[in-house]
């Protein structure tokens, strides 16, 4: 049996499908459900993630090389001692801190391969995590895509024991982890994936069928 080859208005179709999947999850992630984080994770490998077996949108469209993304990050120090958190930001009240992201962020335009590859976290230990990684594990592990009973102690370590080296003091006075550190990485590349495709409608790269 002979495939059937998509028009390229499906793929945009597809594209601008999957935006829509992105703006929801934000809506509902900024409304506290942060769980939606691994949607957007989703719905970002579908976009841009290539592999020998499945082909993104962004390459069946041709334009995965050519685009430029939005990113917000700031450069990695090798010499600051802090943990390095460039996607997500820190949010204070009273006697509370959790992780935010960054809707204000200066931004910049980039190519995929620095988008996706560039660090965006590095943890007190110099472990290193990309956009990639954070997507890879959340989608791979996490119950994004598949859900697996052990995941690697890097990862364990920065979501389960905040090895960026963020505390929060329980109510009895116990330091304990903040967790979520990789859900609200996962909003903020959500917005700059959402930022970087309506650039690309806006430009006329991509044009929607009405």
């Amino acid at each position: 049996m002979n495939n059937y080859k998509k028009p390229r208005s499906e793929i945009i179709d597809g594209l601008i499908e999957q935006l829509k999947f992105l703006k929801s999850s934000a809506r509902n992630f900024d409304e506290g459900d942060i769980s939606e984080a691994k949607r957007m994770a989703l719905a970002i490998r579908v976009l841009v993630y290539d592999t020998r077996s499945c082909t993104s949108i962004f390459r069946h469209l041709k334009i995965k090389q050519t685009t430029g993304f939005v990113d917000t990050t700031y450069p990695y120090d090798p010499l600051n001692l802090v943990s390095h958190m460039s996607l997500v930001g820190l949010h204070f009240q009273n006697e509370d801190v959790r992780f935010t992201w960054r809707p204000d962020a200066q931004q910049k335009i980039v190519f995929f391969d620095n988008w996706w590859n560039e660090p965006v976290i590095v943890d007190s230990a110099k472990r290193m995590f990309s956009r990639f990684d954070i997507i890879n594990f959340t989608a791979n592990k996490e119950n994004g895509a598949h859900f697996d009973g052990e995941i690697p102690e890097n990862w364990a370590a920065l979501t389960r024991f905040s090895s960026v080296g963020w505390l929060k003091i329980s109510p009895d006075g116990k330091s304990i982890p903040m967790k979520g550190i990789e859900l609200y990485c996962l909003r903020q590349m959500a917005f700059e994936m959402i930022l970087t495709i309506e650039r690309l409608i806006q430009k006329g790269t991509i044009k929607p069928i009405e």
